[in-house]
């Protein structure tokens, strides 16, 4: 037990990225409660100084083109159900120093 808490200790002590999954909406801060949560929490993330995370990154299922409302995070489209197409974004540069995943349920259950 103590040799994983060592690990675990040793893997969050490194930088490392952030990713928000959403499969179907791009964060909307002025649409409703969950987009304003949302968007408070990719602003914490990817300006604050405290944080543990490097890089924070943003997935959606849609094609049409991200907001530009969040200039330091990193936007993905990221199909829902094409496996092929997840598979090659997860095994991406970025992913390989991931740290954290927030599935965004609030918008799926829309």
């Amino acid at each position: 037990m103590k040799s994983s808490r060592n690990l675990l200790a040793k893997h969050l002590s490194k930088p490392g990225s952030i990713l928000f999954l959403s499969p179907t909406i791009w964060p909307q801060p002025d649409a409703s409660a969950a987009g304003v949560r949302t968007a408070e929490l990719l602003k914490y993330f990817a300006s604050s100084k405290r944080s543990s995370f490097d890089g924070v990154h943003y997935g959606c299922g849609q094609p049409a083109s991200p907001p530009t409302l969040f200039p330091d995070v990193r936007m993905h489209c990221v199909p829902t159900n094409r496996s092929d197409r997840i598979h090659t974004f997860l095994h991406g540069d970025f992913c390989k120093h991931l740290k954290a995943v927030v599935f965004d349920r609030f918008f799926a259950a829309k």
